[in-house]
């Protein structure tokens, strides 16, 4: 009996502390995330990749590149929501890569390429400058 009311106490000591340690916001105060360090630099690696991708594409390298190992420097250094996105973008690529854009395909890879740049953004991580691929009557 001594026992278990040494281990109630512990339990409810440990308790406290835990939940002392973590602060109450405000009401009204908003709580932002804060930023996935290896992100910082994987969403910078992201954007530049897009401005390559985008060149190859539209210019006369589309063949010489490899698209998809483009985008795994970035997959590379980024972590969890950021990461799942850019592995979500090189599933959808076409076969081969360099079709992303024609058609239907550059409607998805844009869409991929912007729900990469909200996971960023919403991890503390804005992309800044990057490429996504437009019709000629868009």
């Amino acid at each position: 009996m001594y026992r278990l009311g040494v281990v109630l106490a512990l339990a409810l000591l440990l308790t406290g502390c835990d939940a002392a340690t973590e602060p109450d916001p405000s009401p009204g105060a908003s709580v932002s995330p804060a930023p996935v360090a290896g992100n910082a630099e994987a969403c910078a690696t992201f954007a530049q990749v897009t401005r390559t991708v985008g060149d190859a594409v539209t210019g006369d390298r589309a063949l010489a590149t490899d698209i998809p190992a483009e985008f795994a420097k970035a997959y590379q250094i980024a972590e969890g929501e950021v990461k799942v996105r850019i592995q979500t973008l090189v599933d959808d690529l076409p076969e081969p890569p360099h079709m992303i854009a024609w058609m239907d395909h550059r409607d998805a890879y844009a869409s991929d390429v912007e729900a990469v740049a909200r996971a960023c953004d919403a991890d503390g991580s804005p992309l800044g400058e990057y490429t996504t691929l437009v019709g000629a009557t868009d």
